[in-house]
């Protein structure tokens, strides 16, 4: 690694110390939405947004979603790992890691150091979304449609799947989760946000680990 990465495992191991004074090996306390700018190794603008629910009570790496968003906005979704050892957190197959903290995380790439402040979202508000939703997933139509009881239902040709929907982080962020199908999508976890372009176009936005699992989806 360059000397991005190297002064930021400076830092970790410094940090690292601190913890293990302070309250041995546990995870710190660190929750919410964390969001900044870095850049790829072509120079081009990447958003980057970490969203933690609880890292100290987090039992699977699915927990912590990281989601990059390049200069054409495609999304690419990566679990967060935390390393106790260092107090490091590494995504995307450890290109990046960072030290997560409950303001400011000190992150670094390959290319260069960055940081992610805490930001504050509006409150989300599951109403708002219901309806039914249409993406391709390989080549064949299938359906979103989000229920009044916070409930949501795949469904393709020959195949469906039932999930639900709760509220984190002070609502601001809405959470799914899919049950066991046969659609192809088990262990199915994410964050959905619902998007309007220009008061016409509506569509449902999702952040997963799930490569096949489409981004967007149309609202019919």
């Amino acid at each position: 690694m360059n000397k991005c990465l190297l002064g930021l495992m400076s830092l970790a191991l410094l940090a690292g110390c601190s913890s293990d004074n302070d309250d041995g090996n546990k995870a710190p306390e660190v929750s919410g939405v964390f969001s900044g700018v870095s850049y790829s190794e072509a120079g081009t603008p990447l958003k980057v947004t970490a969203t933690v629910i609880n890292l100290a009570a987090s039992n699977t790496i699915n927990e912590t979603i990281v989601t990059l968003w390049d200069e054409r906005d495609r999304q690419m979704s990566y679990s967060g790992v935390y390393h106790l050892d260092s107090n490091r957190l590494t995504f995307a197959n450890e290109q990046y890691e960072c030290i997560p903290d409950n303001n400011l995380w000190l992150c670094a790439s390959a290319v260069e150091s960055f940081t992610l402040p805490k930001i504050t979202l509006e409150t989300v508000s599951a109403d708002g979304l219901l309806g039914s939703y249409r993406a391709q997933v390989e080549s064949e139509p299938y359906e979103v449609t989000i229920a009044a009881d916070n409930k949501m239902t795949i469904s393709g040709a020959s195949c469906e799947a039932n999930g639900s929907i709760s509220y984190e982080l002070n609502e601001q962020v809405l959470m799914f989760e899919m049950a066991d199908n046969d659609c192809g999508f088990e262990h199915l976890t994410g964050i959905m946000s619902y998007v309007s372009d220009n008061d016409e176009l509506y569509s449902l936005e999702f952040q997963t680990i799930n490569t096949d699992f489409p981004n967007t989806w149309v609202k019919l």
